[in-house]
């Protein structure tokens, strides 16, 4: 039986159980995350996932602990639960929570995993092994929440950089922003940098730094028929039959895969920090248009601002109000960065082509600090 009174009694009691012995260390934003695992299937899939960002330094001190348990789902009182408004855009309910005096609980409605988190404790409980995306999704939410206190804001964006500075991808709902990010990766010396949460802050020279999170795009079957660096991600048997399915019915399948990116492009082509040199927004369609660029302020353009803007949802502060993104922090991070809008027809080869443009631009002199 799983103490669910409390974060830290539910730690406690399931550390009593099946200890979490299989450990890695994470070197993420200067700082080192423990994760365990009790279950070595889990621990082994984590190790592939994070392999880019594995310390080989386990002596040092840790600022974040995070225990993974695999069990099947946990169920509360249902008194208990609290169902918050459904997301814009979103057509089911995806998280439910409970509050405890030392932390927060969300629910995983569909699989019935459970992330535990206040103080010191940080716990994922259910069947992990089936969703190992939700516990890397949860260590995610662990850095951004840091980030976050830090003075960030997050965006709903994915990056790549070249050269030492990055371009950074939105877009409204199936624009395309990690198709657009896996295209440009196809050039020499592209490092990518995050898949669509991206944590923007001032730098020390007044530049904007973005900071991402190991978190690999999960693609649709298009995106890896489409892009050669993604061919070995599906069989050539499943290939075959999805090249034989019509185009429209092709780009709506619902199949995700991960595109793990340095098996998919090298080694050393993830790293997760880089100045932000240009903020793209997709905002074209399958028009047949020519693609447009064109270069905007964005507070002459807030309607942009839907785009880019991401709240931290249920696994920032609990037993505070879900908190919501606040459109003037964006403005002011990004008073200075060149905001570029691609609009007109879907054309990825034209859109790397100017993000390369951008990025091997001579960058303007800093001011002295």
């Amino acid at each position: 039986m799983i103490d669910l009174s409390g974060v830290r009694a539910c730690a406690k009691t399931l550390e009593a159980t099946t200890p979490a012995a299989h450990r890695m260390v994470l070197d993420l934003h200067g700082e080192r995350y423990e994760l365990r695992c009790d279950d070595v299937a889990l621990a082994n899939e984590l190790r592939r996932y994070f392999a880019a960002f594995l310390s080989s330094d386990h002596r040092a001190p840790v600022s974040v602990e995070l225990h993974a348990y695999e069990r099947p789902p946990v169920s509360f009182d249902p008194d208990d639960v609290i169902t918050p408004p459904l997301a814009r855009g979103s057509k089911r309910q995806k998280e439910q929570y409970v509050d405890r005096p030392d932390g927060r609980f969300v629910i995983k409605t569909r699989t019935g995993m459970v992330f535990g988190f206040g103080g010191p404790h940080n716990i994922a409980v259910g069947p992990c092994n089936d969703n190992p995306n939700q516990v890397v999704n949860f260590v995610n939410n662990r850095l951004m929440s840091r980030a976050l206190d830090r003075g960030a804001v997050l965006a709903h964006a994915a990056a790549v950089s070249r050269g030492g500075a990055a371009v950074a991808f939105a877009g409204f709902s199936g624009m395309g922003k990690s198709t657009a990010a896996l295209h440009l990766m196809n050039a020499p010396g592209t490092v990518f940098v995050s898949n669509d949460r991206l944590l923007l802050c001032a730098g020390a020279r007044g530049e904007v730094v973005a900071s991402g999170v190991p978190k690999h795009p999960r693609i649709n079957p298009g995106t890896a028929l489409n892009n050669p660096a993604l061919g070995g991600i599906v069989s050539d048997q499943e290939a075959a039959s999805l090249r034989a399915l019509p185009h429209a019915e092709l780009w709506q399948l619902e199949d995700k895969y991960d595109a793990i990116i340095e098996e998919c492009f090298g080694a050393g082509r993830f790293n997760l920090v880089a100045p932000l040199r240009a903020f793209v927004v997709l905002n074209w369609g399958p028009t047949g248009a020519p693609l447009r660029v064109e270069r905007c302020a964005l507070a002459a353009r807030t309607d942009l601002l839907d785009a880019i803007m991401k709240g931290p949802g249920l696994f920032h502060h609990p037993g505070r109000p879900i908190p919501t993104p606040d459109p003037e922090a964006y403005l002011s991070v990004l008073k200075d960065t060149p905001i570029l809008e691609f609009s007109g027809g879907v054309d990825f080869e034209g859109a790397t082509r100017e993000c390369l443009r951008v990025l091997d631009s001579p960058q303007p002199r800093a001011d002295p600090p």
